[in-house]
């Protein structure tokens, strides 16, 4: 009698244990499910580099290019799409020359391609990781830092002419450069 009265009372107890951690974790609610989207977002995005046209190197403080003088201008990195869990979605590397005409002063560069994003959450984002190097006609290269910009859906811009989305990243005239040849 004894032996069945204690499994009762271990299966019981049993029970109630794991019935209380299944209810622990139900009530456990996440933020990412509970703030989701009722209508996810799916916009193609471009990324388009504003550029003024002077080059500051770092090392040497008194070379000073222009880069509408540039041969052309590398641009390789990478867009990571991330869920607000911090679960990356998909990553895709780019690799993009631009040749200016050293007519203007200030370029509209689009880099890599349009890609396709699902957004279904405030804290979903982009990162993008790049670094831009300058090729001149008398074989001087400079290369910039790294950059990285992090985009919510929020931060996107849309095109009034022709709908389409895209991220802006300006980047700065006194920006640092390092010549990495000569």
């Amino acid at each position: 009698m004894f032996r069945s009265t204690f499994g009762f009372l271990s299966a019981l107890i049993f029970s109630f244990i794991i019935f209380q951690s299944c209810d622990a974790l139900e009530t456990k609610e996440d933020d990412c499910d509970e703030n989701k989207w009722a209508s996810p977002q799916d916009p193609i995005i471009s990324f388009i580099c504003i550029a003024d046209s002077k080059i500051s190197c770092a090392i040497d403080t008194a070379a000073v290019r222009w880069i509408k003088y540039a041969e052309s201008l590398h641009f390789t990195g990478n867009i990571t799409k991330i869920y607000c869990s911090g679960e990356i979605s998909s990553s895709f590397p780019y690799n993009s020359y631009f040749y200016p005409d050293n007519s203007s002063v200030v370029y509209d560069i689009k880099v890599g391609q349009a890609y396709q994003f699902k957004f279904q959450h405030d804290k979903d984002h982009l990162t993008i990781v790049y670094r831009i190097k300058a090729t001149f006609t008398d074989g001087a290269i400079y290369e910039s830092d790294e950059l990285v910009i992090k985009s919510y859906y929020k931060d996107l811009l849309r095109d009034i002419n022709t709908g389409e989305y895209y991220i802006q990243h300006i980047l700065q005239s006194n920006m640092v450069w390092f010549r990495v040849s000569s």
